[in-house]
Order: C-alpha cells, then structure tokens, then sequence
C-alpha cells in the first residue's frame, strides 16, 4: 500500500471507510452509499452480504459474528456494529466477554467419591 493511500486511509472515519469498503465491493458509486442507505435499497444480496462482511474484517481487522450481521439492514447499524467492536477491541475485550458472576450455590464441591479412579483406601474391594 503506498503512502498516500495509507495516510488517507488513516484520515477517514469509521463511517466513510465502511461507505468505501461497501461501494468497492458492491462496484457502485461512492456517492450512492449513504449512511441511512439499506443493503436492500443498494441491491446487497446475500452473497454481496457475505464479501462486505469480509472486506470489513479485513479492512477492520475484526471478526464480525455471521448471527449479529444477520440482523444488520441499514449502513448506520454497520457503522455502529464496527465502532463496537472497535471499541472492544481497544479496551482488550471481546463484546459479551465481560466476566460472568456465578452464584456460589451453582457451584458443586467435588468429593473424592467424585472423582473416577481416587476411591478412598477404605472402599476398595
């Protein structure tokens, strides 16, 4: 990648790279993707779906989960999506990975009747 490209790239947004990587990879005009634009009004089939979603991690350098971008229809959705998962990544955690708290209840004590093949000396036969 030469140096302008790479300066230019760095200068954009968040929003106008995803315009860009969705225009690219559909070969449309830049000026026809809008952020209020849905992948319906764009003509963004499945297939289409699949190579934008490829080209944003890759532009991105994400993952994107294939259940979340199901449910994504417009671009400002798309923008929010990566910015979250930007966000994320920045901070060095995975959406939804925040630690779970387990109730101490739900947590069974192992007895050594529990674990196979440490039977205690007085059970053996």
């Amino acid at each position: 990648m030469d140096r302008e490209l790479t300066l230019r790239i760095m200068s954009e947004t968040i929003q106008e790279r995803v315009l860009r990587v969705i225009a690219t990879t559909k070969r449309i005009p830049l000026e026809t993707v809008r952020p209020e634009s849905t992948f319906e009004e764009l003509g963004v089939d499945s297939l289409d779906r699949l190579n934008i979603l490829f080209d944003l991690e890759s532009e991105f350098d994400v993952e994107i989960n294939d259940e979340d971008a199901k449910k994504v229809t417009t671009i400002d959705q798309m923008v929010a999506g990566i910015t979250m998962l930007l966000d994320a990544k920045e901070h060095g955690s995975a959406p939804g990975s925040a630690p779970v708290a387990v109730p101490e209840t739900a947590i069974k004590k192992l007895e050594p009747e529990d674990i196979p093949g440490d039977e205690p000396e007085g059970d053996q036969a």
